[in-house]
């Protein structure tokens, strides 16, 4: 999944060199990084450009940015199986350390190797980890070393309640600061369960010194033990709190001017998107709010949160969270719920809540003891359900509290069939209602991930996303009784359809695939704008600049073009009447005299321009104008245009078109 169907572990995808050009700044000293390479993420401050994303993934590239540039963008992959690793190996830890726990030195059953195999490959691939794996960019990378970085930190605060000793308040110090420092929202929850286990030493030193037995009662209740369990190791508690919060609010202060506060309307993205102003002005130009709880608890918890679809996989997303309150939200991907997408851990962190925070006499042992790292996971999910944002990626905030719950849970279910207090055919019923749980959470998981990756996702390319919606249809035909329900065909382009909609644009010039709220085109010739190109250009002086495309009437014509730069770099530019400046792209390396794949998509029906080269995005522009194309490479550009390289315009194709809508192919099917 994360190598995208791929044999390559170094594919570089939009959004994941952020890291990369942190790395690069860091060696030399700044926290800035250069506009160009952050994009819409980047956050203006005093004229400089900062990244909002904690450095720790930008530190574990330090050793290879010190001696090249030409793995930039090609790592994410690698950090996110590193994460993956990190946070495998602190959910098997933290299943034997719970083990211990609740059950003490009981022998091993193959019933329970089986149920912790199935736990571990749940967390691993029927989880909204599989999802994070889907793309590998800045997004989900940061939230994977987040829930990692936590879930690990929650085990060594676990090791040290119950035996006190440096090395397991070392690392957990060391891992809860790599979790601020990686995502400040997830990473406050290790701290605030070290703040707890210090809360507690600190209310067994005022209990002895007042000799009063009731100010330990929140000792007991916390499942730390009994007062005399909690003396000492003050200042080294005080010091593993005190220090990753002093380090993430100096990072903080360093790039915008506060310890801890964001400032959100300094955005690029916030500059361009009228939407997002009025949602911070609306919140005093603050980014988090009890108000927005409402709605995201209710899509992060509805059981309903799941589509059907004919197509493969059969199993979509549902329609967007509904708003709770009438407030105005700044995104609502498509997202699935916690119940919904994952059951298993779901049903087990019922179970599990209900063993860790059942009243009982003796709460200095078993279960109770994981209330300061279940507390510690409950802050740090708050920060996911107070912002005006619904993404599937934000339940991965929530994954340590599932983890650490559904953990409890098992081991409960596991000591109830140890103990004979469950008949073995409830057992039995037990057993198998988890293992459809499990194949049901590592279903839907895989299914959520596939369609993001390759079509919900603004990431994926129009030949990886066509290439999927291919073979759905394909599928569907080669199954009884195929599907074509979802296909409509007109002569404009409507306003976006519900999601899964395909449709035909005339007589097959173009085939959109309609996420629920973007048009995405899956098949394009070149009466609906498209001109893919093999061009070779030549080595021409810095600040030459060439036409490759030009567009409507005369005196009132948009202008394509490319300026050649100093190291054999180039960027294009666009111009025209509709805009009062001049576009420009960012820059490219060439190699003058050999073929490169230069992809234009002139895109009138969604009037925008998109313009790759060899793969890399290197301009966007809109809005378009109307009227004749001309274009270099084509029988028309030859000699009007002014490029001085080669070019040679592919074929489009109508294939997929005929398929699905043959009658549209023959130009005979309007509506």
């Amino acid at each position: 999944m994360l190598a995208i169907g791929r044999l390559d572990l170094l594919h570089s995808e939009p959004l994941s060199g952020l890291y990369d050009a942190q790395a690069h700044r860091l060696l030399g000293g700044h926290w800035d990084v250069p506009a160009q390479k952050l994009s819409l993420e980047g956050f203006l401050v005093h004229g400089k450009t900062y990244m909002y994303f904690g450095p720790w993934p930008a530190v574990l590239r330090l050793p290879i940015a010190a001696v090249t540039d030409r793995l930039d963008g090609e790592l994410t992959q690698l950090s996110m199986i590193g994460a993956f690793a990190v946070l495998l190996v602190a959910t098997s830890r933290l299943l034997w350390r719970v083990r211990r726990l609740m059950r003490g030195d009981r022998a091993t059953t193959r019933l329970e190797l089986w149920a912790v195999a199935i736990f571990v490959l749940v967390v691993g691939a029927g989880s909204v980890v599989m999802f994070l794996a889907s793309r590998p960019v800045v997004y989900h990378e940061v939230e994977l070393w987040g829930a990692a970085l936590s879930l690990a930190s929650y085990d060594a605060t676990l090791a040290f309640i119950l035996r006190p000793h440096r090395r397991a308040l070392a690392w957990a110090a060391l891992l809860s600061g790599l979790a601020l420092l990686t995502r400040g929202s997830v990473g406050i929850g290790p701290a605030t369960a070290l703040g707890l286990v210090l809360l507690g030493r600190l209310l067994a030193s005022a209990s002895g010194r007042l000799r009063r037995p009731s100010v330990a009662r929140p000792i007991r209740w916390l499942g730390l033990g009994d007062e005399s369990s909690n003396r000492g190791y003050l200042l080294p508690l005080a010091m593993s709190i005190a220090i990753p919060l002093g380090l993430y609010m100096y990072v903080n202060y360093a790039k915008f001017g506060h310890p801890w506060n964001l400032p959100i309307t300094r955005q690029y993205v916030t500059f361009i998107d009228p939407i997002r102003q009025s949602v911070y002005a609306h919140n005093g130009g603050k980014l988090f709010s009890l108000k927005f709880v409402p709605t995201t608890l209710v899509a992060m918890l509805r059981p309903d949160a799941l589509g059907l679809d004919r197509l493969f996989p059969w199993v979509t997303f549902p329609s967007p969270a509904a708003l709770v309150g009438g407030i105005q939200f700044a995104a609502r991907d498509p997202s699935s719920s916690i119940p919904a997408s994952m059951p298993f851990l779901s049903v087990l962190t019922v179970l599990g809540g209900l063993v860790v925070f059942r009243p009982r006499r003796n709460s200095t042992s078993g279960a109770a003891t994981l209330r300061v790292p279940v507390l510690g996971a409950a802050v740090g999910g708050i920060g996911a359900i107070t912002i005006p944002f619904v993404y599937q990626r934000y339940i991965a905030d929530f994954l340590p509290l599932l983890v650490l719950l559904a953990i409890a849970g098992l081991h409960a279910l596991l000591r109830r069939i140890d103990r004979g207090l469950t008949r073995r055919a409830l057992a039995a019923t037990v057993t198998i209602v988890l293992a459809i749980l499990a194949a049901s959470s590592l279903s839907v998981n895989f299914a959520l991930a596939i369609l993001y990756q390759r079509e919900y996702s603004p990431f994926p390319t129009e030949p990886e996303r066509a290439a999927f919606v291919r073979f759905q249809y394909d599928l569907a035909d080669s199954l009884a009784g195929g599907t074509s329900t979802n296909i409509r065909v007109g002569t404009k382009l409507p306003d976006p359809l519900p999601a899964g909609t395909v449709f035909v644009l005339d007589a097959c010039d173009a085939v959109y695939w309609s996420d629920g709220s973007v048009w995405h085109p899956v098949e394009r010739t070149r009466a609906a704008g498209r001109y893919p190109l093999d061009v070779t250009f030549r080595d021409r002086p810095p600040g030459t600049r060439e036409t490759l495309l030009t567009a409507g009437p005369p005196g009132a014509q948009e202008h394509l073009g490319v300026e050649y730069l100093h190291d054999r770099r180039v960027r294009f530019w666009f111009t025209s009447p509709r805009r009062d400046d001049e576009l420009v792209g960012t820059s490219h390396q060439i190699r003058p005299g050999h073929r490169m794949r230069l992809d234009v998509d002139r895109d009138t029906a969604r009037g925008r321009l998109d313009v790759a080269l060899d793969g890399d995005d290197v301009l966007t522009a809109y809005p378009l104008v109307g009227g004749a194309v001309t274009v270099a490479g084509a029988a028309g550009g030859a000699g009007v245009l002014d490029f001085s390289g080669n070019a040679h315009l592919r074929a489009t194709s109508r294939r997929f078109c005929a398929e699905i809508a043959p009658e549209a192919a023959r130009g005979r099917r309007r509506s």
